[in-house]
């Protein structure tokens, strides 16, 4: 298993801050999310992914056990 962190108005759309994953890829895994939970779909395209504390944006990148993936919306100020 891995994990979705989601923060901000991820977490609000997703309904939690933290879930479970069992899905394979990237893509596997935020698809899943946005076929449960409508509100994610127009978040997402605005969010960021890092997987283990680096970018990622290939849908087919590996997820493995133990994963973190975070989902970052934009933050206002600076």
């Amino acid at each position: 298993m891995a994990t979705i962190r989601w923060f901000g108005a991820a977490a609000e759309a997703a309904g939690c801050d933290i879930e479970p994953t069992a899905a394979a890829t990237l893509g596997e895994a935020l698809a899943a999310a946005r076929a449960t939970r409508p509100a994610l779909v127009a978040v997402l395209v605005r969010c960021s992914v890092l997987l283990d504390g680096v970018r990622a944006a290939d849908p087919a990148t590996a997820v493995g056990p133990g994963a973190t993936i975070d989902v970052l919306p934009p933050f206002a100020g600076g």
